[in-house]
């Protein structure tokens, strides 16, 4: 499978030791628009395995009470999760102090295998994940002096720590389940989902003063399943972009469902992630002509997407396109909006569609991200000023830019406009998105230092008031 993010996946340095060793022996999941800290680049693509469907996690819930610890075994899907999650938040920083234990009796979760550990041979023994960190412990196959020291990488917004709990259900009481979701809440700290932005900006400038209009509280929009099964909205899709036939493959073991097509001669290829998501290049159906302005190609593409049901209604009225690379062709972006509020940034995918032509007017590639949601309680917001203050201090949470995604730091990030938005993500990977939640977006330009091109960037803040 082909990741959609066109300017946010990042690779920044290559990784040692246990989780380099686990990683050729098992697929991992494509993870998309998530700014992290040294993912792992020798690790993109492995090959599955034969037999690693035989090895499945056992989790245990670390508690310091009388009673035994509950324990549980997780589904070869569930692991999978526990693969991914390894390698998505890059290693902690060095010398941090211990953090967990955090609260009274919690003591986080310690994942073991089950089945031929064979199959992870030069992978952890085991994993301990709490306080935002997992901890490998051990190396499966190593004797005496062989076994090296534990090493911890980054649980990014404690994402496989509470996903562990989530697996904890069937097996722990309610009371027990919400005293250690809020142990876990305790333990996060402001810096658990910001080192990579934070340690490649030097700087912000803040070009015009804050905006002083934006509202107070804002709606939550919980995330539903899509309003066709699965693979009818692949298939329907497929129908739509000229792709005939069954899929080439399938995969059921990422967050969501996937299936891709090969065109008929071979150079088109479509993968659709659910019904979530999906990304095209060189489709067999093809609008027709090469549009001269802007606006033309807008028009050109918008008609090519709505003869084939490809256009939903929130993604239609935010419409913008500008001159390909090199100038040539165009980019057409058409950015969702909820209520009037934007969804991602004008330029980068993170909500909505986004559509090449070359200059021929055919489309190179195409990309789409849109989950069904329903409208729920607003919430109070903080005022931008305190957001612009924790831009500065931590850093954004997320931060999208069409410059390199790997290497440089950027001397300075230079705002030229700050709204209150929303940003879609995670498809074919092991995050799931069920909530989309307001952000300050804080749009304009960063730099590198010697090189003259313009890079645009996106830093989102959470707009959530603290409770």
């Amino acid at each position: 499978m082909r990741p959609l993010c066109t300017s946010s996946r990042c690779r920044s340095r290559t990784a040692t030791g246990l989780f380099l060793a686990l990683a050729g022996a098992i697929a991992l999941l494509p993870a998309c628009s998530r700014q992290t800290a040294a993912t792992p680049t020798a690790i993109a693509s492995p090959s599955p395995a034969t037999g690693i469907e035989r090895t499945r996690a056992r989790v245990e819930l670390d508690l310091s009470g009388g009673s035994a610890n509950p324990a549980w075994e997780l589904s070869p899907e569930q692991t999978d999760r526990v693969f991914a999650a390894m390698f998505s938040g890059g290693y902690a920083p060095a010398g941090e102090p211990p953090r967990c234990p955090c609260g009274s009796g919690y003591g986080g979760f310690a994942v073991t295998w089950i089945g031929d550990a064979r199959y992870l041979s030069g992978g952890p023994e085991s994993l301990h994940v709490c306080g935002g960190r997992i901890e490998a412990r051990g190396r499966i196959g190593a004797k005496g002096q062989d076994q090296p020291e534990p090493e911890i990488v980054q649980d990014l917004d404690h994402q496989l720590e509470y996903y562990l709990l989530e697996t904890a259900r069937p097996y722990v009481d309610a009371a027990l389940y919400e005293s250690v979701r809020q142990e876990i809440a305790c333990c996060t700290k402001p810096d658990d989902a910001t080192p990579y932005a934070r340690s490649r900006i030097g700087s912000y400038v803040l070009a015009n003063a804050l905006p002083a209009d934006l509202p107070a509280e804002a709606p939550v929009y919980q995330v539903v399943p899509g309003a066709v099964p699965d693979e009818a909205r692949a298939r329907q899709v497929a129908r739509g972009l000229g792709f005939t036939g069954d899929p080439s493959s399938e995969s059921s073991s990422a967050a969501q469902p996937a299936w891709s097509w090969v065109g008929p001669e071979g150079n088109g290829l479509l993968d659709v992630y659910g019904s979530i998501a999906y990304t095209c290049s060189h489709p067999p159906a093809q609008p027709a002509g090469a549009p001269q302005t802007a606006d033309e190609a807008v028009a050109a593409v918008r008609a090519w997407l709505w003869a084939r049901d490809l256009l939903s209604a929130d993604c239609t009225s935010d419409a913008q396109a500008w001159p390909g690379v090199d100038g040539l062709g165009w980019e057409v972006r058409f950015r969702r909006r909820l209520d009037g509020v934007p969804v991602g940034s004008q330029w980068s995918m993170s909500g909505g569609l986004q559509v090449r032509l070359n200059s021929l007017g055919e489309v190179e590639s195409l990309g789409y991200l849109r989950h069904e949601v329903v409208k729920g309680a607003p919430v109070p917001l903080k005022p931008v000023q305190q957001a612009w203050q924790e831009l500065q201090t931590y850093g954004p949470a997320y931060f999208d830019c069409e410059g390199p995604t790997t290497g440089p730091t950027y001397e300075r990030f230079t705002i030229t406009d700050v709204t209150l938005g929303y940003r879609e993500c995670c498809y074919g990977s092991a995050e799931v998105q069920d909530q989309l939640r307001p952000y300050y977006v804080f749009a304009g330009e960063v730099e590198i230092a010697r090189w003259s091109q313009v890079i645009r960037a996106v830093a989102y803040v959470p707009a959530d008031a603290a409770p």
